[in-house]
């Protein structure tokens, strides 16, 4: 099984060689270093791990972090190339699972054996639970708590009752589905609206 794993911060040497090393590991990386577009991957993906690192970044570290930990359930490691007890102190407190100093190529070493420890810590317990994000074949994605479609990554900007005529059909893949069923998914009470007319 492939894991995503999201990657926030300027790539300078140790965070590249990071990432070169997490997708040799049957891992699928994404990098970014703006906060908004994490957040956008976030919302795509069933992350199993978000790294931050705080070494070049240009926005408010723990504002950032405590914002993102408010909205968002995904383990964060965060990372830096000047490491204090005060700074890990806030940083834990402020949402992140793990804090790792880097400083020398030896630390990469390090930064993944605390990556692999997370995601396995993760992968325990989310057995026999279900997943936020249902994934279905041909690259659809879906994510009830949000309401928000994708496929292969892309936003399909669905309306309300579009999600839910398309959660319908994709959770009954294989079998025929009635117009009565597709109406029930998407309106709810049988007396609002005629079916026919409302599936045409």
């Amino acid at each position: 099984m492939k894991h995503h794993i999201l990657i926030i911060g300027k790539m300078w040497p140790l965070l590249s060689g990071i990432a070169n090393r997490l997708s040799e590991s049957n891992a699928v990386v994404y990098c970014t270093d703006s906060p908004q577009v994490a957040i956008d991957y976030m919302n795509r993906f069933n992350c199993s791990l978000v790294i931050i690192d705080f070494t070049f970044s240009e926005w408010n570290r723990i504002s950032s972090l405590r914002k993102l930990r408010e909205m968002r359930s995904e383990p964060i490691l965060v990372l830096t190339g000047h490491a204090t007890s005060d700074e890990e102190i806030c940083t834990l407190r402020a949402g992140a699972d793990q804090y790792v100093g880097l400083e020398t190529e030896s630390d990469i070493e390090r930064c993944l054996a605390n990556a692999q420890a997370i995601i396995r810590r993760t992968m325990l317990n989310q057995r026999g639970k279900d997943l936020s994000i249902l994934i279905f074949g041909n690259g659809l994605r879906l994510n009830p708590k949000l309401r928000k479609a994708y496929i292969h990554g892309n936003d399909m900007f669905l309306t309300p009752k579009q999600f839910a005529l398309l959660c319908c059909l994709a959770e009954n893949t294989g079998q025929v589905v009635t117009k009565e069923e597709l109406y029930h998914a998407a309106w709810k009470n049988e007396y609002d609206i005629n079916s026919d007319a409302a599936l045409k």
